[in-house]
């Protein structure tokens, strides 16, 4: 996998299989506990025999995670990693989405565009693709009254 290039570390001890990463991560997303989330998530990233499935799934993770404890820049940068990387994952349209909004709260709203013009176009008829369109025209009418002050 590209993704943690130089991966030397070990999967967590009760996290060695693809169901017992899902099973864990999601436990502690119920439970709200989003610093284990995160240090979880890092160390199967990390881990020199996490599989790219794995790894798709702890990145899922962490980044909603960071989103949630507000590390908008940690959050765009695996957003950004789970959109180059895995195109085709089930969470694609929601990282698009999550990205766009990240690079908002961290006031780069150019990039954030880009993100929401890739879900809305990709995906017009679910959830996201349609926030995505609605967070556009937000964006659009937010730059024009930026510029008539």
């Amino acid at each position: 996998s590209r993704v943690g290039i130089n991966r030397k570390g070990k999967l967590p001890a009760k996290m060695q299989t693809q169901a017992e990463i899902n099973k864990s991560l999601k436990a502690s997303f119920e439970q709200g506990n989003m610093k284990q989330i995160i240090d979880q998530s890092s160390l199967i990233i990390n881990a020199a025999e996490a599989t790219d499935s794995m790894i798709q799934t702890a990145l899922e993770y962490r980044a909603e995670a960071k989103f949630k404890t507000q590390d908008y820049k940690g959050a765009a940068i695996d957003f950004s990693n789970y959109v180059e990387f895995f195109s085709s994952g089930t969470k694609y349209a929601r990282a698009l989405l999550l990205a766009g909004d990240s690079y908002v709260y961290l006031k780069n709203n150019t990039i954030a565009k880009s993100y929401y013009q890739e879900c809305a176009k990709s995906f017009p008829n679910i959830p996201e693709g349609k926030a995505a369109t609605g967070r556009l025209a937000n964006l659009s009418n937010l730059n024009q009254s930026s510029q008539g002050q």
